[in-house]
């Protein structure tokens, strides 16, 4: 159990197992109890949308959640892990499906061993909020780029082809 107080850097550092710190901010004094999981692989059937680099989860357990403003989870990324850090990008398991997460960026600082972290804030108004934080997998992954994809044919193209087509006959007959 750790207490956090408001104006005062609140952080639990737990790197050295899960490669996560969780710093939050808070309106009153809060002891709250916070576990963190380093998964293997992907803890639930459906696939993440895009590669994962790694999955972790944060549970939560404090008594007063009203006290809490917003919470930073930091996951922290080495670069064998990752070969292009701005293609980094968090999903969360709502239960039902993987959900890209609602504030979010990558700090590209390297902080020791690591490359940097992606960073996720949680608040009552975010997703995933402060109460979805009770064992909730989140997947870190790289998106790929998505490729160009060719112009439609659209019956405006037809047209602007066929009235050039039209136009260079009726040029030629001159």
């Amino acid at each position: 159990t750790t207490t956090f107080y408001p104006a005062q850097s609140n952080l639990i550092d737990a790197k050295a197992v899960t490669d996560m710190e969780l710093v939050g901010d808070v309106n009153s004094e809060v002891s709250l109890t916070a576990s963190f999981i380093k998964y293997e692989d992907n803890p639930v059937t459906e696939p993440a949308p895009n590669e994962g680099v790694k999955y972790v989860d944060v549970h939560l357990n404090v008594k007063n959640v009203t006290a809490l403003n917003i919470l930073e989870i930091r996951i922290y990324y080495t670069a064998s892990e990752v070969s292009d850090e701005t293609s980094l990008v968090p999903y969360w398991w709502n239960g039902t499906s993987w959900v890209q997460c609602s504030d979010w960026g990558v700090n590209t600082t390297d902080v020791g061993a690591y490359g940097g972290y992606v960073w996720i804030k949680v608040g009552a108004g975010t997703s995933p909020s402060i109460f979805d934080l009770m064992g909730t997998p989140i997947a870190l992954t790289t998106a790929t780029a998505a490729p160009i994809p060719e112009p439609p044919t659209t019956a405006l193209v037809a047209l602007a082809t066929a009235a050039a087509a039209l136009a260079y006959f009726f040029l030629r007959k001159r």
